[in-house]
C-alpha cells in the first residue's frame, strides 16, 4: 500500500499552472496537509508543523493564523517519507486577494482602491547570438508578482531547448523594490542563459503571473542580429556555351541576415563591381536576403578565371563561394607575316600563321593547301592580285586578305621605228606604264647628250635627213622602299625613226635591210651576283620597213628563243641565266630573209647546286672486300668551284663522317660545270654507299 502513498495540500486552486491558496488579507488562513502516511509535516514561514490527527488512516496536519500582506506568495510544504525511505512532497502558495473597502470622501464621493500591473521586458530589442538573458519587469501596486513565468513563442515551431530551460524557474534572479509612499512594487525577474540563434530572430518572448488574485501577461517580438551562415551563399552560372562572345550570367544569393549584407566581387586577388547593383528583400520580419546578378560575355584570357563572391555581414562575418570559369573556345587571330610589296621578278613568300586559336588549328592560303604561299619570279599582271589566309575551328572560321603590290617598269610599247618626210612634223608617242606610275622622261637622240623633250611623247618639227636615227626615252619611276624610302628605277625604249625624201608631193621611201643593229645600253658583258636585277636592253635596227626583232640565249651549244620584242626584261639573275644573248633585226626583201644581229654575254656569280651523284657498279648486293667504288657527282657554280669534301656516313662507324681527299676533271666549260670522281678501296669492311 505504501507505494500508492501520497501527499497533498488542501482546497488548493490552480493559477497559472501553479497550486494557490486563496485567502482575504485579516480572514483566517487555514493551512492542511494531507497523506496517508503517518510521517507527515507541514512548513510554512520557515515553521515545521507536526502535530498529526489521524482519522481512520488518513493524517492530516493543520495550522490557522489571520491572514496578512506578509503572507502573500509564501509557500505550504507537505512532506512524508514512507517506510521504504521514498519521500513525497507536494506544495502550494499562498495568493492574499485584494479586498475592495469603500471609503466616503467628503458627502457622496467613492473611490475605487484596485490594483495596478505592469510588465514589460528589457534588453531584448537586439540580441547577439550565444547565450542571452531575459529579463522581465513588473511594476504593480499593493501587492507584488507571483508565479511569474517567461516562455518562448515561435510562428514556426517552438524550441524544447529553451522552453526547458524557461520552465525551470527556480533558474530565475528575481529581485524586489518598494516605494511605501507609492505603495508600488518593482519586481525584476531575470532568466537563466539560453542559446540565441539566428532561426530565433522575429520570434516573441511571453511574461505572465500573477498580482493579488489578479492575472497579467505581456508579450513581445525580439531581434537577433547575425551575419552570413555557411550554407546561406549559394553561387552559380547561367550560360548556353563557352565561346568568347557568348553572354553569361553569374548570380550571387545569400539567403538570410540581419541587418543585411554586402556582396564583394574578385577576379582572382582583382575586386570588381557588376554594373547591376545588389538587390536587397525583406521577405519575413527583419531576415534579409540579398543577390547581385553580373552579365558578360566571354572574354579568351578569362579561361581558368576564379571568380569568387564573398558576403560579408554583421560583425564582419564573411561567407564565399568560387566558381572558375572554363576553357573558352575562341576562333582563330590570323597574322600574315612577308612583304606583300615586291618587285618584278623577286619571290613572294607568305606564311599565314595562327597566332591565337582555341581548339588548336593551323592556317592555310585558299587555293594553295598551306600555310607557305611561295611564288617565283612574280609578273607584273599579278600585281593587285588578292589571297585569302583562312583558318577554321569549333569556334568558328576566320579569313585575312591581302591584295599584292608588284612594283614594275617603266615598261614601253612602241614601234621598233616610226617613219616621217622632210619638211613635216613627227611625234613619236610611246605608251608607258609601270607601278609606281613614271613621272619623269628624258629624249635623247642616240650619240648626244641633248635633251630633247622632257614630255612622254617627243615632237620633231620641220623634218630634214639630218634628223634621221635612233632616239632613246629614259623614264623613271620611284619604287617604295623599307623605312618609306624611295628608290629610282629607270628603263629605257629606243626608236629608229627614218625620214624620206618629198619630191613633186611624192614620198619615196627607200626600202633596205638593216646594216647594223644596236643595243641600249651598249654593254657587251655585264656580270651579276644572283637575285640582283638583270638591266632592261633595247634592240634598234635601221630597217626599212620596220625590222622584226627576236631575242635568243645560246648556252652550250643550245639555242633557246627568248622574246620577240625589242626589249630584254629578264627580271633579277639566277643561276640558270648565263649565256650568250643575241638579238637579230631582221626583213624581207624579194622574199630573203635579211638580217643583222648584236649580242652580250650575261655571267651570274651563284652558289653550289648539286645536279647529281653516282656509285658506279653499285648494287643492292653490295661492294666484295678490295672492290673499289668510283663516286661521281655533277656539281654546277660560278665560279669555280675550290674545295670539295666527301665524307661517309655509317653504323658501323657511328654515323661519323669522313672527309676524304677529291680531285676534279673537266666536262664542258670548267664555269659552269664540276665532275667530281671520288675512288676508294674497301679492305676490311664490306659498306652499302649511301648518298
Amino acid at each position: 500500500m505504501e507505494a500508492l502513498s501520497k501527499v497533498e495540500v488542501d482546497s488548493v486552486k490552480r493559477v497559472n499552472e501553479v497550486d494557490t491558496l486563496p485567502v482575504d488579507k485579516g480572514e483566517n488562513l487555514t493551512l492542511t496537509c494531507r497523506s496517508d502516511l503517518a510521517s507527515l509535516t507541514l512548513e510554512f514561514g520557515a515553521v515545521v508543523y507536526n502535530d498529526t490527527k489521524n482519522e481512520n488512516g488518513t493524517y492530516t496536519v493543520t495550522y490557522t493564523k489571520e491572514a496578512e500582506k506578509g503572507d502573500n506568495n509564501q509557500t505550504v510544504l507537505c512532506k512524508a517519507t514512507n517506510s521504504t525511505g521514498f519521500k513525497f512532497e507536494a506544495s502550494a502558495t499562498v495568493l492574499l486577494k485584494v479586498s475592495v473597502p469603500i471609503q466616503t470622501v467628503f458627502i457622496l464621493k467613492i473611490v475605487l482602491l484596485a490594483v495596478s500591473i505592469n510588465a514589460s521586458f528589457s534588453g531584448i530589442e537586439e540580441f547577439e547570438e550565444g547565450n542571452e538573458t531575459v529579463t522581465c519587469i513588473i511594476n504593480s501596486t499593493l501587492y507584488p508578482p507571483s508565479h511569474v513565468l517567461i516562455r518562448y513563442f515561435s510562428i514556426n515551431s517552438g524550441d524544447p531547448v529553451i522552453n526547458d530551460i524557461l520552465k525551470n524557474t527556480s533558474l530565475y534572479k528575481t529581485s524586489e523594490e518598494y516605494d511605501s509612499k507609492s505603495d508600488t512594487y518593482t519586481t525584476t525577474v531575470r532568466t537563466a542563459h539560453i542559446p540565441v540563434t539566428s532561426r530565433h530572430n522575429d520570434q516573441a518572448f511571453h511574461c505572465s503571473g500573477v498580482v493579488n488574485t489578479f492575472q497579467f501577461s505581456k508579450a513581445e517580438t525580439f531581434i537577433v542580429l547575425y551575419g552570413p551562415k555557411n550554407g546561406s551563399l549559394s553561387f552559380w552560372s547561367s550560360t548556353g556555351g563557352m565561346e568568347e562572345g557568348q553572354t553569361a550570367t553569374l548570380r550571387c544569393s545569400l539567403s538570410y541576415s540581419n541587418p543585411a549584407s554586402k556582396l564583394i566581387w574578385q577576379n582572382d586577388t582583382a575586386q570588381f563591381s557588376p554594373p547591376t547593383p545588389a538587390v536587397i528583400t525583406k521577405p519575413s520580419g527583419t531576415n534579409y536576403q540579398t543577390y547581385q546578378e553580373w552579365t558578360f560575355p566571354y572574354r579568351r584570357e578569362q579561361s581558368g578565371s576564379n571568380i569568387t563572391c564573398i558576403a560579408i555581414g554583421h560583425k564582419n562575418i564573411t561567407v564565399s563561394k568560387t566558381l572558375q570559369i572554363g576553357d573558352i573556345k575562341y576562333p582563330p587571330d590570323l597574322v600574315i607575316s612577308g612583304k606583300t610589296l615586291v618587285d618584278e621578278g623577286d619571290t613572294l613568300n607568305l606564311t599565314c600563321e595562327v597566332v591565337a586559336a582555341n581548339p588548336s588549328v593551323t592556317g592555310f592560303w585558299k587555293g594553295k593547301g598551306s600555310r607557305h604561299l611561295v611564288i617565283t619570279n612574280i609578273k607584273k599582271d599579278q600585281n593587285q592580285q588578292e589571297y585569302t589566309c583562312s583558318a577554321t575551328n569549333s569556334a568558328g572560321t576566320s579569313n585575312r586578305n591581302i591584295r599584292l603590290s608588284v612594283q614594275y617598269g617603266p615598261d614601253f610599247e612602241i614601234d621598233s621605228s616610226v617613219f616621217g618626210t622632210e619638211g613635216n612634223n613627227l611625234t613619236i608617242s610611246p605608251v608607258v606604264s609601270g607601278n609606281p606610275i613614271p613621272s619623269n622622261f628624258t629624249w635623247r637622240k642616240l650619240g648626244s647628250n641633248t635633251v630633247l623633250s622632257t614630255s612622254k611623247n617627243l615632237m620633231l618639227g620641220q623634218l630634214s635627213k639630218g634628223d634621221e636615227g635612233v632616239y632613246v626615252l629614259e623614264a623613271t619611276s620611284a619604287r617604295i622602299r623599307e623605312n618609306n624610302t624611295t628608290e629610282e628605277v629607270t628603263r629605257n625604249v629606243s626608236v629608229f625613226a627614218r625620214i624620206g625624201c618629198k619630191k613633186m608631193n611624192i614620198i619615196e621611201l627607200t626600202t633596205y635591210a638593216p646594216k647594223k643593229v644596236r643595243l641600249y645600253p651598249n654593254i657587251t658583258l655585264t656580270h651579276l651576283d644572283a637575285g640582283t636585277p638583270v638591266p632592261v636592253v633595247n634592240c634598234s635596227g635601221d630597217c626599212s620597213p620596220r625590222c622584226d626583232f627576236q631575242w635568243t640565249r645560246h648556252y652550250r651549244n643550245t639555242t633557246t628563243p627568248i622574246s620577240s620584242n625589242s626589249i630584254l626584261d629578264l627580271g633579277n639573275a639566277t643561276g640558270r641565266m648565263p649565256g650568250i644573248y643575241v638579238c637579230e633585226g631582221s626583213i624581207l626583201l624579194d622574199g630573203k630573209k635579211q638580217a643583222a644581229s648584236a649580242s652580250f654575254e650575261l655571267r651570274v656569280n651563284y652558289a653550289p647546286e648539286v645536279y647529281s651523284i653516282e656509285i658506279n657498279g653499285f648494287s643492292k648486293g653490295g661492294f666484295k672486300e678490295s672492290d673499289t667504288i668510283t663516286v661521281t657527282a655533277v656539281i654546277r657554280s660560278f665560279p669555280l668551284l675550290s674545295n670539295v669534301s666527301f665524307g661517309t656516313s655509317n653504323d658501323k662507324t657511328r654515323r661519323s663522317t669522313m672527309i676524304l681527299g677529291w680531285y676534279l676533271t673537266e666536262r664542258f666549260r670548267v664555269m659552269y660545270f664540276s665532275t667530281i670522281i671520288f675512288h676508294i678501296c674497301i679492305k676490311s669492311l664490306i659498306w652499302n654507299a649511301i648518298y
